[in-house]
């Protein structure tokens, strides 16, 4: 009978755990989607700005977004690496949607006003974007410490 409630008790820790973890990746394949499905909007804003390196930047944005989607399908919850790899592509596609904002603010005075609506709609995507970005860096932290405070309590209750 104690047995049970044992396990029991593991099944309601692993389901937070779980839980948590598949809200980030939920949350990351949500992004990534909505990153590609509405790239025309950044390609329209884009094309008003006179810097040439946009376009590549636009292209490693929605890449490395793709990579999210990969790197979080492979992740499991139980190891540790891939916690980090999910960390460091987060946070570099976190810093090339910066980038991405920087040249489009960096520009706004030299827009004409028929090309302002593509460009505040692309800052605005790319808001949400970052924002749900660093949503995800906070659960993978969250997830990473739990992973690893379990690892430990499983260490002391085996000595």
């Amino acid at each position: 009978m104690r047995e049970n409630k044992v396990k029991n008790k593991n099944i309601v820790k692993d389901k937070k755990k779980i839980s948590s973890l598949s809200l980030m990746k939920c949350i990351i394949i949500i992004t990534s989607i909505v990153q590609l499905v509405f790239s025309n909007i950044n390609i329209n804003a884009l094309l008003m700005l006179k810097n040439d390196m946009s376009g590549f930047v636009l292209f490693m944005f929605v890449l490395f977004g793709l990579v999210l989607i990969f790197e979080a399908m492979r992740l499991n919850g139980k190891k540790k690496s891939g916690y980090i790899k999910l960390f460091i592509f987060s946070t570099t596609d976190l810093i090339i949607g910066f980038v991405l904002q920087y040249m489009y603010f960096s520009e706004l005075g030299i827009i004409t006003q028929s090309g302002m609506k593509f460009v505040q709609q692309a800052i605005i995507l790319n808001i949400v974007v970052c924002v749900a970005i660093v949503v995800t860096l906070v659960l993978n932290i969250y997830c990473m410490v739990k992973t690893n405070f379990d690892y430990y309590k499983k260490m002391e209750n085996n000595e």
